[in-house]
């Protein structure tokens, strides 16, 4: 039991972690992309991580409310049962 609370507070750990170094890194990316002294190709370079990411993550969002959708209509179906 113990291990278990300690794997799973490294987990949230973790994932704070990987959090906090995303936002960084976007700031990074778009510190380069606006930066008019990088040669263009890195600063489109940028802007194209940048957009992948945020499209990946808007599918992200979609796909959550889906499922959600989802569990709402399987709980009614359930308590009409």
């Amino acid at each position: 039991r113990r291990q278990r609370q300690m794997c799973i507070r490294d987990r949230d750990r973790t994932t704070q972690t990987l959090y906090t170094t995303s936002i960084n890194a976007v700031v990074v990316l778009n510190d380069i992309m606006t930066d008019k002294k990088v040669n263009p190709f890195v600063r489109v370079q940028a802007g194209k991580v940048i957009l992948e990411q945020a499209y990946k993550a808007y599918e992200l969002v979609g796909v959550a409310k889906q499922i959600e959708e989802v569990r709402a209509e399987i709980e009614e179906i359930s308590k009409g049962s």
